[in-house]
C-alpha cells in the first residue's frame, strides 16, 4: 500500500502548508509508526548496514536547517525532516518494507504491474502531446506532480530502473512486451542526460556481469549491427543518437539544454556560493527561495542548475558533501560484498546506482526520482541481506 500510495500520489500535495509537510512525508512517517506498532522498527534499524551513514546526514541536515536565519523556529526543523524523509531516509524504508524473499519476489511483480501503467500512460500523453491529468492536478495542487508531469521524460526514469532489475531473471513471455514499452518510453523522452544514464547502467552491468567473454563481445556486435539498422530506419532513434553525438562533440551546442560551456558558468557561481557558508550551507531551497527570486541578472543563467552536486554547494555545505560520499562508497561497498550471493542482483544494484548518481548529478532529484530509486535499491539490499543469512555465507 505504501508504494501504491507513493507511486500515484504527487509529491506537491501537502497536507500541511505550515509547517510544510507533504502526502510524502506523511506516508513514510506512518509507515514507519506502523514498523514501531508491530514491533518491527527496532529490529531492521539494528540490522539495516547503512544505519549509521543515515544517522549522520540527518544530523548534517537538521543542522544546516538550525542554521538557516531565514527559517523560524519550526521550519528549521520540519524542513530538514522533510527532506531526509524524502531522501537517504527512502532506503531504510525499502529495506524494512522485505521480511522475506518471498516479499522481495512479490514488491517487484508490484512494481512492474506499476511501471506498465505509467508507460502506457507516457505512450498515451505523447500522442495527444498533452498530459489531461496534468492539467487537472496542476490546477489544484501546484506545478510540480512528480513523474506525472512529464511523463515520457520522468516515468522512463524509473521504468528503467525496474527493467534494469527485471534482467535479474530472463525476462519471458508478455514481459517482453513491457520491456519494449518502457524502451519506447526512454527513446521518446528526447534527453540526452536520460539516455547517457540508461547507457551507463547497461555498460556497467554487463561489464560487470561479462567482463570481455566472447559472448560479451558477440552481444555488442549484434547491438552495434542493429543500432546502426535502427539509426537509418527509425527517426526517434536517430534524433536520441543525434542528441548524444551532438553533446560528446560540441558541448551540446546544436541542441536544447544545458550546454558545456554554460555548465562551466554554472560551476563558477556554484563554487561562489558555496564559499559563502562552505560548512553547512546557505540553507535548504536557497536556489530556489533566493538566487532564483532575487539573484538578479544571474538568475536566467542559472536556471538550469539543477544538477545534485550544484545542490550539495550551494544549500548543504562540504560537511554534507562528506557524508554523502561515505553514504553513497557505503551503499556501493555492501553491494559488492554481497557479489558471491546473488551476483546477478548485486550487479544489478550497482549499476543502478552509479546510473543513479549520474542522472541526479547532470539533472536534479526533480520527480521525486530519489524516492523510488532509493526504495528499489533498499528493498534489493535487504534481499541480498537474507539471501546471505540463509545461505549462511560470510561475504567476502
Amino acid at each position: 500500500m505504501l508504494l501504491c500510495g507513493l507511486f500515484f500520489t504527487y509529491d506537491c500535495v501537502r497536507v500541511c502548508r505550515s509547517p510544510d509537510i507533504s502526502a510524502y512525508t506523511t506516508m513514510i512517517l506512518c509507515f514507519l509508526l506502523s514498523l514501531w506498532k508491530h514491533g518491527e522498527l527496532k529490529a531492521n534499524w539494528k540490522t539495516y548496514p547503512l544505519r549509521w551513514v543515515t544517522i549522520a546526514i540527518s544530523i548534517v541536515v537538521f543542522l544546516v536547517g538550525l542554521l538557516d536565519n531565514r527559517l523560524n523556529f519550526v521550519s528549521s526543523f520540519s524542513r530538514p525532516f522533510k527532506d531526509i524523509c524524502e531522501s537517504y531516509l527512502c532506503f531504510f524504508i525499502g529495506y524494512a518494507s522485505i521480511k522475506s524473499l518471498s516479499d522481495w519476489e512479490k514488491s517487484q511483480e508490484y512494481l512492474w504491474n506499476i511501471f506498465t501503467f505509467v508507460g502506457i500512460w507516457g505512450l498515451i500523453t505523447f500522442v495527444l502531446q498533452n498530459n489531461p491529468w496534468y492539467d487537472y492536478v496542476t490546477s489544484m495542487y501546484g506545478n510540480e506532480v512528480g513523474i506525472w508531469s512529464e511523463v515520457q521524460t520522468r516515468g522512463y526514469r524509473v521504468s528503467s530502473v525496474i527493467l534494469i532489475n527485471r534482467t535479474v531473471e530472463k525476462i519471458k513471455g508478455v514481459y517482453w512486451a513491457v520491456a519494449l514499452l518502457f524502451v519506447a518510453n526512454i527513446v521518446l523522452s528526447n534527453s540526452r542526460t536520460s539516455y547517457a544514464a540508461v547507457a551507463i547502467a547497461f555498460v556497467i552491468m554487463y561489464v560487470l556481469r561479462y567482463r570481455f567473454s566472447v559472448k560479451a563481445a558477440f552481444a555488442m556486435f549484434v547491438l552495434f549491427g542493429l543500432s546502426t539498422v535502427a539509426y537509418f530506419n527509425i527517426e526517434p532513434f536517430k534524433n536520441m543518437i543525434d542528441l548524444m553525438s551532438d553533446l560528446v562533440l560540441t558541448g551540446g551546442a546544436n541542441a536544447g539544454g544545458s550546454t558545456t560551456e554554460l555548465k562551466e558558468l554554472q560551476w563558477v557561481a556554484s563554487m561562489y556560493y558555496y564559499v559563502q557558508a562552505p560548512w553547512f550551507g546557505n540553507g535548504l531551497a536557497y536556489f530556489g527561495e533566493v538566487i532564483m527570486e532575487g539573484g538578479g541578472g544571474m538568475s536566467e543563467d542559472l536556471a538550469g542548475m539543477e544538477g545534485y552536486v550544484y545542490k550539495l554547494l550551494i544549500e548543504y555545505g562540504g560537511v554534507m558533501i562528506a557524508a554523502v560520499l561515505a553514504f553513497w562508497s557505503r551503499t556501493l561497498w555492501m553491494y559488492a560484498r554481497y557479489k558471491k550471493v546473488n551476483a546477478p542482483l548485486s550487479i544489478v544494484s550497482i549499476s543502478i546506482v552509479l546510473s543513479f548518481l549520474f542522472f541526479i548529478c547532470a539533472t536534479g532529484t526533480y520527480g521525486s526520482v530519489f524516492v523510488y530509486t532509493s526504495i528499489i535499491l533498499g528493498m534489493n539490499l535487504k534481499c541480498l541481506q537474507t539471501l546471505s543469512k540463509e545461505s549462511k555465507h560470510t561475504p567476502a
